[in-house]
């Protein structure tokens, strides 16, 4: 006998036709949206260097820089004239600069080693053109240091050109030192401290940005006659080493754990890079 189910009853169609269940079968065959968490990166990332040197005047730091592999200068002094290294004439404007930084990240060429020398004469042509800009003949004309803070929102934007650059390259900017007196409240007294030769604002967007301040001077030790005496003789060995840790009377950092000090020597200062990838 055959028995006709009741009209409310579901047949196996209904139940297949069932629209929550197609909508879930419809979502399962879907692709599924890639994590964020599918681009977490594991180890160490070998670049090129993005490195500060600093220090007094005639120290070494263009020759040192001329020894990095295949350099090629910008030269905002004459310092590299005597060295002899390839570069670039040198640059009147800051647009004139920008613009040899543009060839160098968009046109081929066989240089591994991109040197800014100096620093300090970048910054000249970066306050001459804010001065251009807002039609003054100084920038202290600027009420409020309002020209030192255009100056670092030009020197923010270049060094966010030249971090993305030193994915490719090697970055050297050389610079000059001088003598600041420091407060630090953690001292006594102040206390005088080598510092790059920036502004306090330039500095500071140059500080964050780079991966190494390394400060070139004179290796001096300093002799006591008494070891109670709270001063003694500096003995000058003429030896040029390159500090790479922050002391008492210099700024200074890197990344790479490097020894400190090391020679004033890039093949040294490779060596401490390799090694520290190496590990």
């Amino acid at each position: 006998m055959t028995t006709t189910p009741p009209p409310d009853a579901p047949t196996s169609n209904s139940q297949n036709e069932n629209p929550f269940l197609k909508k879930a079968e419809e979502e399962s065959r879907r692709p599924k949206k890639a994590s964020l968490l599918e681009s977490v990166i594991d180890g160490k990332h070998i670049r090129p260097v993005l490195t500060v040197l600093y220090g007094g005047p005639g120290i070494g730091k263009t020759t040192w820089a001329s020894l990095a592999p295949s350099p090629i200068f910008i030269p905002t002094e004459r310092g590299v004239d005597q060295v002899g290294a390839k570069r670039f004439p040198m640059p009147e404007t800051f647009g004139r600069f920008c613009s040899i930084i543009r060839t160098l990240s968009t046109e081929e060429h066989p240089y591994k080693t991109i040197v800014i020398d100096t620093a300090d004469g970048l910054e000249a042509l970066i306050w001459a053109n804010v001065c251009e800009e807002k039609k003054v003949t100084s920038i202290e004309e600027l009420k409020w240091g309002e020209g030192y803070t255009a100056a670092k929102g030009k020197w923010r934007r270049l060094m966010n050109e030249l971090v993305e650059l030193s994915e490719r390259f090697n970055i050297l900017i050389l610079a000059h030192g001088h003598v600041k007196t420091f407060n630090d409240p953690s001292l006594p007294d102040p206390i005088d401290v080598w510092r790059i030769k920036l502004h306090d604002k330039s500095a500071e967007v140059l500080k964050e940005c780079v991966d190494n301040i390394l400060f070139a001077c004179y290796d001096v030790t300093v002799v006591k006659e008494n070891q109670k005496d709270k001063k003694g003789r500096g003995i000058h060995s003429g030896e040029r080493i390159i500090r790479t840790i922050e002391g008492s009377g210099f700024q200074a950092k890197n990344r790479f754990n490097l020894a400190d000090p090391i020679p004033l020597e890039w093949q040294a200062f490779e060596n401490g890079v390799q090694a520290f990838y190496a590990k």
